[in-house]
């Protein structure tokens, strides 16, 4: 039985068990298509702040560069 302390150790022990049996858990491109595990989701109903405004995502060409070299 593996006792943890927090959600994140559990979480970091999922992704270490993942790796043992050879699930892919990084984002990778795969032909044309870009891939990104979300690890989390995102509500509108848990957003209380201010928008942040000025603030371009990156393209997934420009992450794919970054992440290639």
């Amino acid at each position: 039985m593996l006792l943890t302390v927090d959600s994140l150790e559990k979480f970091n022990k999922l992704l270490d068990a993942c790796k043992r049996i050879g699930v892919e858990t990084n984002p990778m491109v795969v032909g044309a298509l870009g891939i990104i595990p979300l690890f989390s989701w995102y509500h509108e109903s848990f957003d209380k702040e201010k928008d942040i405004t000025g603030y371009r995502i990156p393209s997934l060409e420009m992450v794919t560069i970054l992440l290639n070299s």
